[in-house]
């Protein structure tokens, strides 16, 4: 009987001291902050001569992209 009452209590403890933060506590963008004045980052991909680049099709069906997805091949 003490044994279950202890386990209940521990419990209660355990799940009493995971507690949330109140929407005031969370800073996303609210008001302090001008979506607009965020730097975007840009990048542009440059492709040079004796580049390796490797192309996989994906898709749900693994039979209808097969014949698309050669095996890699490693230049070591």
């Amino acid at each position: 009987m003490i044994k279950s009452i202890l386990k209940v209590l521990i419990l209660i403890l355990i799940i009493s001291s995971t507690s949330c933060v109140s929407k005031k506590e969370i800073l996303y963008f609210q008001n302090d902050v001008d979506i607009s004045k965020l730097q975007k980052q840009v990048f542009t991909l440059v492709y040079k001569q004796n580049d390796l680049l490797s192309i996989n099709v994906s898709a749900l069906d693994i039979e209808a992209v097969k014949p698309f997805n050669f095996p890699s091949v490693s230049y070591s």
